[in-house]
């Protein structure tokens, strides 16, 4: 099913439901059905030796007027790392942020990241970009970001979240 530019409708007109159904139902149905699909990655800011395998590794994502909402599903069989440093990145998403600052994703359930004193994970889109961070927040700690020694070389990791950012 396709998008119909929206009808001007003329004063007097007789609208019937036909009209009505191409209008209002079938561009409704169009926008809640029109779900894409991107391949999620994760990597470091400066990877080094990472090597990731996965064993899911899924997203999906609508553009919903100036907004991209994208959800995925990350989890690796493999993780291993030395010389791996920087932020954790999340890479794929299918559209760029067009802003210049960061947009807090959404949600995000996740396993295999230890940060002592932290207790909340939030996906960060990162301005002008098409990857995305995870902040790290607790009560009495500043704001910190994800990085290498807060992941499980030899170990699994897990995210599953969701990204609302603007393009």
């Amino acid at each position: 099913m396709a998008w119909t530019l929206p009808r001007t409708w003329v004063p007097g007109e007789l609208v019937t439901a036909s009209m009505m159904n191409t209008q209002i139902r079938d561009n409704l149905n169009f926008l809640y059905s029109n779900v894409a699909t991107w391949t999620p990655t994760v990597t470091f800011d400066t990877p080094g030796n990472l090597s990731v395998a996965y064993a899911t590794q899924v997203g999906t994502w609508c553009r919903a007027g100036g907004f991209v909402v994208a959800r995925m599903v990350v989890i690796t069989s493999t993780f291993t790392f030395t010389t791996a440093s920087g932020g954790l990145r999340i890479g794929g998403l299918p559209l760029p942020n067009s802003s210049s600052q960061e947009s807090p994703g959404g949600g995000l359930l996740w396993a295999g990241i230890t940060k002592a004193g932290y207790t909340h994970l939030t996906p960060m889109v990162a301005g002008s970009s098409s990857s995305a961070y995870i902040n790290a927040s607790g009560s009495g700690q500043a704001v910190a970001t994800i990085s290498a020694p807060d992941t499980p070389s030899g170990g699994t990791l897990r995210l599953n979240g969701e990204f609302i950012y603007p393009v």
